[in-house]
């Protein structure tokens, strides 16, 4: 049953996976099946974005950066702004991308992105040592109020990927811990990542927290 699956987060109200059975494998060919997106389109909105709230920035981490698609984005449009990424995938980057490895957290970063990522990190008790200036998020729109028959067949809910569900209240007081307040929302990437046709809300929600 949905209900023994998954569980709320007391501090923050996410929604979050309990059965930790099932986990999805991030390798080459994980990655490579998101070449198929509108890579261009998408890396655009996300780098105008960024360059939006964060036009001073002097470095970028992108977690979970996958083929380096937004990263090649901000190069385009901020050529002087050090680019980095995470991904614990051995996918290859481009070569003006900085592989990070697991102590990111450790730096400090005039920006750090999670374009389709956060969700799916087994723990998110990384956030209170974020050393941010701020931080860009994208993901999955979790609409609670619109019952457990919706989020059973929500094509967002995939057991052992998404390990997270968030509102953007929620979303906000994740950041919270990381001392970080929301300054904007909306879903600009529903303008390429359409949902579907019988859905009932946004499909991407996208948040910027400010230091």
């Amino acid at each position: 049953m949905i209900q023994d699956e998954y569980d709320f987060d007391t501090l923050t109200g996410a929604l979050f996976s309990k059965d930790r059975s099932i986990r999805a494998v991030y390798d080459h060919a994980y990655v490579a099946r998101y070449e198929h997106y509108p890579q261009a389109a998408l890396s655009s909105i996300r780098a105008e974005l960024v360059n939006r709230w964060a036009p001073d920035a002097r470095n970028v981490l992108d977690i979970g950066c996958g083929t380096g698609a937004f990263l090649e984005a901000m190069r385009l449009i901020s050529p002087q702004v050090d680019l980095h990424g995470h991904d614990i995938s051995p996918y290859p980057l481009p070569d003006f991308i900085n592989r990070v490895g697991a102590n990111w957290t450790a730096q400090e970063w005039d920006v750090v992105t999670f374009f389709d990522s956060l969700e799916h990190f087994d723990s998110l008790d990384f956030v209170r040592q974020m050393r941010a200036r701020t931080v860009v998020v994208s993901l999955p729109w979790y609409h609670s109020c619109l019952g457990p028959e919706w989020f059973r067949d929500w094509k967002h809910r995939r057991p052992g990927e998404h390990l997270w569900h968030f509102d953007p209240l929620s979303l906000a007081n994740l950041f919270t811990k990381a001392r970080l307040r929301a300054v904007w929302l909306g879903n600009p990437e529903d303008e390429v990542r359409l949902p579907e046709p019988d859905a009932q809300g946004p499909n991407i929600l996208t948040m910027v927290f400010r230091r």
